[in-house]
């Protein structure tokens, strides 16, 4: 008797104790989609730097028509990465929420890279707006002390279906790098027929568990990329939920996060573009 009850105890000691391992990683897990954006990545904080906020690129009546400005100390002029959300049903505010400054940070602490949160509506029929937010940046690089040419494209979700494919084809940008996470890649591979791409870095990170977009459009992309002359490197979380950064942190969360902020660091090194990427604007 006093076996089968030690045994019980010995059980319910077992089993309140793998709750309380296992608790903090269930927990995270049931972070909504909407409170994703309200966290910062699950990585060291870095150190302040300059931030050039609220820069009105567009209709001033529209909080949405602005990009922040992330600005590391350095002596030598930045090379720039443009960081675009992408839709959502409330896109509204994106920029400013607390994942975006996150990635900006890390992105330019990590890199030496100027780093602009570009605000805009979502909408893949509004894309001119980015060209808007850039253009400003590129006329105004000389007061950042930013070297604008041919920026590095990072954008997430809705963004990989409009953002890219406009990247991609778009002279104005020229793209020195692209990252794309978790998104639809058919609209960008459509896209590679009339683009000239050829040696252009392009990091695709895929969530294997998205809730929101299916994993299943990037292998094709992948490999038409690649017969396109792109230089394509995968990332995947084989768990990983749409936002995964801040719904799903663990090691292999760390591990993908290490990897894509290292592919930013050796991609933005100014003066040192693609073999052959898109043609510059003349």
């Amino acid at each position: 008797m006093r076996t089968d009850t030690a045994l019980e105890t010995a059980r319910g000691l077992g089993l309140l104790l793998a709750c309380l391992l296992f608790a903090p990683s269930l927990t995270a897990a049931e972070i909504t989609l909407r409170e994703s954006v309200m966290h910062p990545l699950p990585l060291p904080e870095v150190a302040a730097m300059r931030e050039v906020a609220d820069q009105t690129y567009l209709d001033a009546a529209k909080p949405d028509h602005a990009y922040d400005l992330y600005l590391p100390d350095t002596k030598t002029s930045r090379p720039l990465v443009l960081l675009i959300h992408g839709g959502a049903p409330a896109v509204s505010g994106l920029r400013k929420a607390p994942l975006m400054r996150s990635w900006a940070m890390q992105i330019a602490a990590r890199s030496g890279a100027a780093v602009a949160v570009v605000g805009w509506d979502g909408d893949q029929r509004l894309t001119g707006q980015i060209d808007a937010a850039y253009a400003q940046l590129r006329a105004r690089a000389t007061e950042y002390g930013i070297d604008a040419a041919r920026p590095c494209v990072v954008t997430f979700s809705a963004g990989v279906a409009s953002v890219i494919p406009h990247a991609l084809r778009d002279a104005k940008i020229a793209p020195r790098c692209i990252v794309g996470l978790y998104g639809d890649w058919q609209p960008a591979m459509q896209t590679l027929a009339g683009a000239d791409a050829r040696g252009l870095p392009l990091l695709v990170v895929r969530a294997g568990r998205d809730d929101v977009v299916p994993d299943t459009s990037a292998p094709a992309f992948v490999d038409a990329a690649k017969k396109a002359g792109i230089e394509v490197e995968v990332l995947r979380h084989p768990e990983g939920l749409h936002v995964f950064e801040t719904r799903n942190p663990g090691a292999r969360t760390s591990e993908i996060l290490e990897r894509t902020l290292d592919f930013l660091r050796i991609h933005t090194v100014a003066g040192a573009p693609p073999k052959n990427g898109p043609k510059t604007a003349k």
